[in-house]
């Protein structure tokens, strides 16, 4: 007769349950939500731009030289291209220039396209295709 009635007893001893699923739940919906965040990462193209075997003739495509420019040109200009340029302090490596593409770039057309650029045609330059996904900060264009 000492105790609690029943149903507060039984409300007491329901109470750490409640606690405990609650706390499950949310472990769960944080557990799910993970790969959900781990996808909205974005991942962009980027081409790395290398010296070719041929590329002690660079001087001799100028021609070739003005059109690799322009056609990664027309990709800046149609928004493919987030960022590009090219990378100094590379003695070893006296040609190495970087384009990264918007997330969601067709990447088969942008292989297409930089593949008949004239100076990889003529063994001056040499690409490379990688996946990179921003894991910190944002790249993006700056506001107007």
């Amino acid at each position: 007769m000492g105790g609690a009635p029943d149903g507060l007893a039984s409300r007491a001893e329901k109470g750490p349950i409640v606690v405990k699923l609650l706390i499950a739940l949310l472990v769960g919906l944080l557990v799910a939500a993970a790969p959900a965040a781990a996808q909205e990462r974005p991942t962009h193209l980027v081409v790395l731009n290398r010296a070719g075997p041929a590329w002690e003739r660079v001087a001799e495509h100028a021609a070739a030289a003005r059109e690799h420019f322009a056609i990664y040109k027309r990709l800046a200009d149609a928004g493919d291209i987030v960022v590009g340029g090219r990378l100094d302090g590379a003695p070893q490596d006296p040609a190495l220039g970087i384009s990264v593409f918007r997330a969601g770039v067709d990447r088969d057309a942008v292989r297409k396209v930089l593949e008949n650029d004239p100076l990889l045609k003529a063994g001056v330059t040499a690409i490379e295709f990688r996946e990179w996904t921003i894991q910190m900060g944002a790249l993006g264009r700056p506001a107007d």
